[in-house]
Order: C-alpha cells, then structure tokens, then sequence
C-alpha cells in the first residue's frame, strides 16, 4: 500500500499554538477530515494547531505537549 503526502508550506501558516482538543467531539482517532479541519489523531488529547492564511485548519497528535511548547518557543 503507498502512502501519500501532503506538503505544508510554513510561510502559508497563518497562526500556530498547542491546544487540548475534545477527542470525541471534534476529531475522533485516526486520520480524519471535518468541520474542524483535518487531524491526524494517534494519541492524547493534546495536538500541535495550524491554522493556514486559506482558512484551512490541521491539527497532529502529540503525548509530549511540553516537549512540543519548547520546540514552538524556539521557532517563534
């Protein structure tokens, strides 16, 4: 089975931050596409928010959101 991949281009990124998502109500576990954007859902219920100029919004799983907010401190 081939996987396919989506390029995201972080100058298109409009606003980036880490947030608490409800599991169930928004996004469910797996790859998933809505009303809230697209999520890829594989743990936790702390994920890394993009929200793109195009309005756009992507949300990714992490079980390290500490980890994370220092990555994200560094980069800003």
């Amino acid at each position: 089975m081939q996987l396919s991949f989506t390029k995201y281009l972080w100058e298109d990124v409009e606003e980036v931050y880490v947030k608490k998502y409800d599991t169930i109500g928004e996004y469910g576990f797996g790859i998933k596409s809505g009303p809230f954007g697209t999520g890829y859902l594989f743990g936790g219920n702390t994920g890394l928010q993009l929200i793109f100029k195009n309005g756009t919004r992507l949300i990714v799983t992490t079980r390290k959101p500490v980890e994370l907010e220092k990555i994200l401190g560094t980069l800003r």
